[in-house]
């Protein structure tokens, strides 16, 4: 059973425990029987009830357990509901073991569905030179709305369906309503309500990430066009490439700006009591193939020396994280310092980090980075959560420093197994055939891999596929 409840400007659901509710006495009745439209349950009341679990539950609180938790509505479909659905359990005897869970059969079944999905292609990762042009003719219905009024950040609602059109049209049609929102007095393009840390959603602005993000994007998808024989695309590779030039602008003489606010004031830059270095901003920017690459080797050498705990295996999205004093920047600093997008290390982020590392040769310290979000690398006491799934983020919160947070995220696993798999392991397939282009650390001789039905087996800089 959920409630809702608002917290800062996020809406967020309440999840309760009712096996600990009723462990300490407690019935959803006595926490929530009055609760109403115009009665709500208090902060103070919260409070006490989860003393009241944890005293009955976790009397030395050394596990943590207060059987009620706070998360977004809009948290995604994840992983573990599958195999709720199916009759499997999320978490063992103990809490520190994978026997009975992830190798029971509700688990099988729906981590082979999941797979069965990839293979087929449901989710797609994009389309790259030598695959089928099939998936840009398949067809699917446009979703229809109002666009949000001027007085609105946001909106809850289900959309109509209209007329359909392919998946390329979706893709320009996503890229079009990007230009015609037009450019800031930079050159870059606008933050909005917030671009990839919608937290972020009262800076205002431009978006230098935001500006490299689309100019990878669109020049990719312009040769897509080409290749497809489709007229258009130089509309969006004059686009990526105006870009790319307000981009380079946005160097700040040791890393790339993370954007301007509204009043024109710059943001990530060094020195600055909150945001001085972003490290989505520099990943991106490594990703795009025209970035001036002296200044995106020197911008994530600076990520790795003030972004990267490597002692304890943490990488933050960036720093210092926004406190209670300084510019309002949204709802982030509803997180608190440290946590989720507000400083702490959040998996994305880190992941994009490792990978524009390994892509820059920068190989033992991206493949370290990379291995550091695996569990197996923290102890059970600090991670504090499933030691076999990764966690959306890691707090960096000098209180609850390494603990994970929201696990089981998909999202993350996904960009970690493909970062993984192509810029450390460097299997790919190009021009419809299977390559294999390792970046190894020091210290390792190789490695055999199974995937597709063939064997991928590297030793000593030698690859043989079979």
């Amino acid at each position: 059973k959920i409630y809702g409840a608002a917290m800062g400007d996020s809406e967020l659901v309440m999840y309760y425990n009712t096996a600990l509710l009723e462990q300490a006495g407690i019935t959803a009745e006595d926490l929530f029987g009055n609760v109403d439209g115009e009665h709500r349950i208090s902060w103070e009341k919260l409070v006490e009830t989860a003393k009241e679990i944890q005293a009955k539950v976790d009397p030395d609180g050394s596990q943590g357990i207060i059987g009620i938790e706070f998360q977004q509505v809009g948290r995604t479909y994840q992983m573990n509901v599958l195999a709720n659905d199916r009759g499997g359990a999320n978490i063992a005897e103990g809490g520190l073991s994978v026997d009975g869970v992830i190798n029971s059969a509700p688990w099988i079944e729906a981590l082979t569905w999941y797979q069965q999905q990839v293979n087929d292609g449901v989710f797609s990762k994009g389309i790259a030179a030598g695959d089928t042009s099939s998936i840009c003719r398949e067809e699917a219905p446009f979703l229809q709305a109002p666009p949000l009024s001027l007085e609105e950040k946001d909106r809850y609602f289900i959309p109509e369906r209209g007329e359909s059109g392919s998946a390329l049209e979706h893709g320009q049609k996503a890229l079009d309503l990007v230009l015609s929102r037009g450019f800031g007095p930079h050159g870059l393009l606008y933050t909005g309500a917030g671009d990839w840390n919608d937290g972020m959603d009262r800076v205002g602005g431009e978006s230098v990430w935001l500006t490299w993000f689309f100019a990878h994007t669109a020049a990719r998808f312009a040769a897509l066009m080409e290749r497809l024989g489709k007229t258009g695309g130089a509309v969006y590779a004059d686009a990526s490439a105006q870009c790319i030039r307000a981009a380079e602008r946005a160097w700040d003489g040791g890393w790339y700006l993370r954007g301007w606010w509204h009043d024109g004031a710059p943001l990530g830059a060094a020195g600055a009591s909150a945001c001085a270095i972003d490290s989505t901003v520099q990943s991106w920017a490594a990703f795009c193939p025209c970035a001036d690459r002296s200044r995106v080797r020197t911008a994530l050498r600076f990520c790795s020396e003030r972004l990267y705990d490597e002692a304890h295996g943490l990488t933050k999205l960036f720093t210092p994280p926004f406190g209670d004093g300084g510019r309002d920047p949204g709802y982030i600093r509803a997180c608190g310092p440290g946590f989720r997008e507000n400083g702490g290390q959040y998996t994305h982020g880190a992941v994009w980090l490792a990978s524009a590392l390994l892509k820059e040769g920068f190989t033992d310290l991206g493949a370290n980075m990379l291995l550091d979000l695996m569990p197996a690398r923290h102890t059970a006491a600090q991670w504090a959560a499933e030691p076999y799934v990764l966690a959306a983020d890691v707090s960096a919160n000098p209180d609850h420093y390494g603990e994970a947070l929201w696990s089981w995220y998909t999202g993350s696993a996904g960009w970690f197994f493909r970062v993984v798999l192509e810029d450390l392991l460097g299997i790919r397939l190009r021009d419809g055939r299977l390559i294999a282009e390792p970046r190894l650390p020091a210290g390792w001789e190789g490695y055999e891999a199974d995937i597709c039905g063939r064997k991928v087996r590297v030793r000593r800089g030698k690859v043989t596929i079979t």
